[in-house]
């Protein structure tokens, strides 16, 4: 079901490896969904500073920078703190990396409570069923 103008959903993507932004984007876009990407934290705050997603997926390793730290942004803001946000990483999530990468940044792990959490590559259909249901 594509949303139509009136219902349309904007997402936000936060990745930095363009073609992976690039084939999330394509994806999204073709559900109907409208799509903003932002390739480190300086542009993804400058996205956000024009106004708030409906949802964000968020890349949780950005070159130098960390996603959880964008995510702990959102949380910490009490007009921020509901836009649903769905972690996307290169390793598993129950992984000790991705553990160490969250203390590496100083966030405590109790904040990293996303909506959901997709591994790479992601596969369409699963990409589109979690953006769906955190949206509900």
């Amino acid at each position: 079901m594509i949303p139509n103008e009136i219902t349309r959903r904007r997402i936000l993507v936060v990745e930095d490896d363009p073609s992976c932004a690039d084939s999330l984007a394509r994806v999204l876009e073709s559900a109907g969904y409208e799509i903003e990407v932002a390739g480190d934290l300086a542009e993804a705050r400058a996205a956000l500073s024009r106004g708030m997603p409906d949802l964000i997926t968020l890349d949780l390793e950005l070159g130098k920078d960390s996603g959880a730290n964008l995510l702990v942004d959102l949380r910490s803001n009490p007009q921020h703190r509901a836009v649903p946000v769905l972690l996307i990483s290169g390793v598993p999530f129950d992984h000790e990396e991705v553990r160490k990468l969250v203390r590496a940044f100083g966030v405590e792990e109790s904040l990293l409570l996303p909506e959901a959490g997709l591994q790479k590559p992601v596969r369409p259909d699963r990409l589109l069923a979690e953006v769906a249901a955190a949206l509900r």
